[in-house]
């Protein structure tokens, strides 16, 4: 890696900062299209579409980024033909009763 670790860190932090503030500028906006113009459906639904796009912009591109290796690593497994392994998390939740057949008492 070519940035330290607390990059990405920062990264989010000011990620999340600009989103807060587009947040607040947008329900100002809206506040004070209801309060002007008694509000709208349309000034409501742009509202809905602008938060939408905003999170995508924010966040879409960096989980994106985030899982890169993993989405290349799994191209390459079904270009070779192997079936991925796909082993469960140690915390997981199991079926015992399949894993160890039903045992009569």
């Amino acid at each position: 890696m070519d940035q330290p670790p607390d990059h990405d860190v920062r990264s989010q932090q000011n990620t999340q900062i600009i989103a807060l503030v587009f947040l607040g500028f947008g329900v100002g906006v809206v506040a004070l299209d209801f309060i002007a113009l008694g509000g709208t459906l349309l000034s409501l639904f742009a509202g809905l579409f602008a938060g939408g796009a905003l999170h995508y912009l924010c966040w879409g591109r960096a989980l994106t980024q985030e899982t890169a290796a993993e989405r290349e690593a799994l191209r390459r497994q079904e270009e070779d033909g192997e079936p991925p392994l796909t082993q469960a998390p140690s915390d997981a939740i199991q079926d015992i009763g399949r894993t160890q057949g039903i045992q009569k008492k």
